[in-house]
């Protein structure tokens, strides 16, 4: 995959509603962040790009603390909480302004 293509990819997840709506998400509506699918997206991609060294230091490390974060407060076993879509939007939007950066 391209460098220009993964951040397109990123800019996709973080393109998805914020809203955490009162009933449950249909397992094929993939619009929102609130489900667990998004965040493994948003996990696998990131990880993804550290190893292909499209991303270093400061987003590695960042990284590492979402994934610390979301397994510290048991995040599969409740629901979904604006401060978990609001860590993983901060992971995203630092990456694409990073890998923008490098498109340049």
């Amino acid at each position: 995959m391209e460098i220009k293509d993964y951040t397109s990819k990123l800019k996709e997840f973080l393109q998805c509603k914020n809203d955490i709506p009162p009933e449950i998400v249909s397992s094929f509506d993939f619009s929102y962040k609130v489900k667990k699918s998004w965040f493994m997206n948003v996990i696998c991609y990131v990880e993804f790009g550290i190893n292909e060294g499209f991303l270093k230091g400061r987003i590695a490390e960042e990284y590492n603390k979402l994934l610390e974060y979301l397994n510290s407060t048991k995040f599969s076993c409740r629901l979904t909480i604006k401060e978990d879509i609001e860590k993983a939007d901060m992971l995203l939007s630092e990456a694409v302004s990073n890998l923008e950066e490098k498109i340049k």
